[in-house]
């Protein structure tokens, strides 16, 4: 199965260029060319990833309106991992978004095999993360299930009733459902 992959950034060549090469890759790309056009495409599909750039239409260089995406993502999906991207990259820059919540960051022109590296390992990452919040889930209404019909089921009669009071006295760690 294809991963899914957005790629989010205002020059149609980098776009393009980002495409080409994740597609060459087995990912499954969709493209957005803004900001709004990034959450709404997040709005709509899943994706694992996210590749997107710091700067839109307000300035060129300050990052503000990546890190203004990078909060928006979260609220719409808190799984997806997040890679920023910019050309006026600094330490400065690449803390900040990480501390926004990004997970990886990126200089460009970017590397193509770092780049690649980044997106499988950060779509295992996010899979996995998936995988387990949903068991866990399940785990939880699967608990609950049994705590509700546990006296229906364990202890139906009179003398395993009488067994989990015993128990309950001298295993502190056993429920009693009596």
């Amino acid at each position: 199965m294809k991963e899914p992959i957005l790629v989010a950034d205002d020059n149609p060549d980098v776009v393009s260029a980002l495409r080409y090469l994740l597609q060459t890759e087995g990912f499954e790309v969709t493209t957005a060319g803004s900001a709004q056009q990034a959450i709404d495409a997040i709005s709509k599909l899943r994706f694992t990833a996210v590749l997107i750039d710091l700067n839109y239409s307000k300035d060129t260089t300050s990052g503000n309106e990546g890190l203004e995406l990078i909060e928006r993502i979260h609220a719409t999906d808190p799984s997806i991992s997040i890679i920023a991207m910019t050309a006026w990259g600094s330490i400065e820059t690449a803390v900040k978004t990480m501390q926004a919540g990004a997970s990886d960051f990126l200089q460009k022109p970017w590397e193509n095999e770092r780049l690649i590296s980044i997106l499988k390992n950060q779509s295992r990452i996010v899979k996995a993360e998936r995988k387990s919040s949903k068991l866990t889930e399940e785990n939880k209404i699967l608990r609950g299930e049994i705590t509700l019909a546990g006296d229906e089921v364990f202890c139906r009669s009179t003398a395993m009733q009488e067994t989990m009071r015993k128990l309950s006295r001298s295993h502190a760690l056993v429920p009693a459902y009596y």
